[in-house]
C-alpha cells in the first residue's frame, strides 16, 4: 500500500480536498482501475493519483444510504449520523480555516475553487450559481480533474462571501453544519457535499 499523501498534516482526499487525519486508504487489492485501452492519459493519471489519497468511509456510507432511500433525511438517527460525520470530516473545528486551507492544497485547481465557492454560497443563501444539487456533474468533473497549479488566494468576491458567512453564522464547522441544515433540502445537500469532498471515487456516483 502506498503512503497517504498529505499537506500540512491534512490528508489529501480522493478529489483533491484536504480533511480529517482519520481518512482511510484503499487496500492494494481494491485500487481504482482504468481501461488500459483508453488514450486519455489524464484519466489514467487521475486514477493513479487517487489511489494515493484518502477517503472517509462514513461520508460514503451516509451518501449510499441516501441514494437507496431519499426519505431517510427525515429520520432522526440518520440526522445524527450526518452531523457526527460532518463534525469529524474536516479535521479542524474552524470551517473558515479549513476553507482557506483548500486554496493551498497541492491538488487544488480552478474546478475545486468553483465547487468550494458554490458550497459556501449554498450555506449562505440556499442556492448556488452552478447548483450543488447537480451532484453528478460535480462528481464527474472533479473525478477527472488533475492539478494545473495551485489557487493560492481567495478572490475578493470569495473573501466578502466568507465574511458574510461569519457575520451571519459564525466561523466553526458546527456553524457550517447548522447553516446547511437550516436551508431547504439542506440535510440532503450536506450529505452530498460530504461525499464530494471526502468520498471514495469508486463508490456510486449517481446524484
Amino acid at each position: 500500500m502506498n503512503d497517504m499523501r498529505t499537506y500540512k498534516g491534512f490528508p489529501i482526499y480522493m478529489r483533491g480536498f484536504l480533511g480529517s487525519p482519520h481518512g482511510k486508504m484503499r487496500d492494494t487489492n481494491r485500487s481504482l482501475v482504468y481501461d488500459t485501452t483508453l488514450a486519455d492519459n489524464m484519466y489514467r493519471k487521475a486514477m493513479e493519483l487517487a489511489n494515493q489519497n484518502a477517503y472517509n468511509p462514513n461520508a460514503v456510507n451516509i451518501y449510499v444510504e441516501l441514494l437507496k432511500n431519499p426519505l431517510v433525511v427525515h429520520d432522526d438517527m440518520f440526522l445524527r449520523a450526518t452531523i457526527k460525520t460532518a463534525k469529524e470530516a474536516f479535521g479542524t473545528t474552524s470551517f473558515v480555516d479549513w476553507f482557506q486551507l483548500q486554496y493551498q492544497s497541492p491538488d487544488t485547481g480552478s474546478t475545486h475553487i468553483d465547487y468550494l465557492e458554490d458550497m459556501l454560497e449554498f450555506a449562505l443563501v440556499g442556492k448556488a450559481y452552478k447548483p450543488l444539487y447537480d451532484n453528478q456533474t460535480w462528481l464527474s468533473v472533479l473525478n477527472l480533474t488533475l492539478v494545473r497549479g495551485n489557487e493560492t488566494y481567495l478572490s475578493k468576491q470569495t473573501e466578502e462571501m466568507l465574511e458574510r458567512f461569519v457575520k451571519s453564522h459564525g466561523r466553526s464547522v458546527d456553524d457550517f453544519i447548522n447553516a446547511m441544515l437550516l436551508k431547504e433540502f439542506g440535510h440532503e445537500q450536506l450529505v452530498r457535499t460530504l461525499f464530494v469532498l471526502f468520498g471514495d471515487m469508486s463508490a456510486t456516483n449517481h446524484a
